[in-house]
């Protein structure tokens, strides 16, 4: 028994066979279109699966690393971190918010908060 090479692509449809076509086995035939169609695909979503696994581990890495910093701090913010001992709401905000965009665009390729 052969196996269909699958090839990590994302196909833009699945071939329906049409009551015309004669069906022939053998690589590339008709026979196998739908077969190696879905092959590609699920290869394609498995790199894909495997890529944001690798990119959530290296974003929670950089999180874990950041709370441990805090944590040596007691948890608490500190006028290092914003350069000036007495932080604005303002200023505390824009820190919040820029920490969770870091985090989101390192997991997701994007940062979605923003302050308006």
């Amino acid at each position: 028994m052969a196996f269909l090479p699958e090839q990590e692509v994302w196909e833009e449809g699945v071939y329906q066979y049409e009551a015309t076509d004669r069906l022939k086995g053998g690589p590339g035939e008709i026979d196998n279109w739908q077969g190696q169609h879905l092959a590609n695909r699920t290869a394609y979503l498995k790199k894909k699966l495997a890529e944001e696994a690798e990119d959530r581990e290296e974003a929670d890495d950089d999180l874990q690393q950041q709370i441990d910093t805090m944590k040596g701090r007691g948890g608490y913010l500190t006028a290092y971190d914003f350069g000036t001992a007495t932080p604005t709401q303002e200023a505390l905000t824009q820190y919040a918010l820029g920490q969770i965009n870091q985090t989101d665009r390192k997991r997701y390729g994007t940062a979605p908060m923003s302050r308006t």
